[in-house]
């Protein structure tokens, strides 16, 4: 599976964060450690680390999903949805590659050498992931 997707599944995850990574970079290794510690079974808040627009993207496809089953879906339906389909393998290395404003590109780098970039947008005053690629989700910078 390309970096790409294995990353974007894996912001997907909802977590417990206090907003104190001052910096892009950081504010994804916590979202990195926040990832594993939800996959080894602790009460994560990992929607927190995105931006509003990718946030409603994933909670309309966790009703979506909801409504195409005929079930009702838990209240962390979208955390469950993110936290299924993630997967953020170890990484060697992250930094900022292009910081203007509050837009920001941090560059991945994995244990394997996979590598990738993640849009962040601060929001509040917190950087957070943006996913463009998620029905719903307007690019942070304006366009769809």
């Amino acid at each position: 599976m390309r970096f790409a997707g294995v990353f974007a599944a894996g912001l997907l995850l909802l977590g417990c964060h206090k907003p104190s990574a001052a910096t892009p970079d950081a504010e994804y290794r916590a979202f990195a450690q926040a990832v594993a510690a939800a996959h080894q079974g602790k009460e994560e808040k990992l929607l927190e680390f995105f931006d509003a627009p990718t946030r409603a993207a994933l909670q309309a496809r966790a009703k979506a999903a909801s409504e195409a089953t005929g079930k009702n879906m838990p209240d962390d339906a979208a955390y469950q949805l993110v936290l299924g389909a993630s997967n953020v393998p170890p990484l060697a290395d992250v930094k900022v590659a292009d910081e203007q404003g509050d837009m920001a590109t941090v560059e991945v780098v994995t244990d394997g050498g996979a590598r990738g970039q993640v849009k962040m947008v601060r929001e509040k005053g917190r950087w957070r992931i943006h996913l463009d690629m998620l029905p719903g989700s307007t690019s942070a910078d304006g366009g769809a």
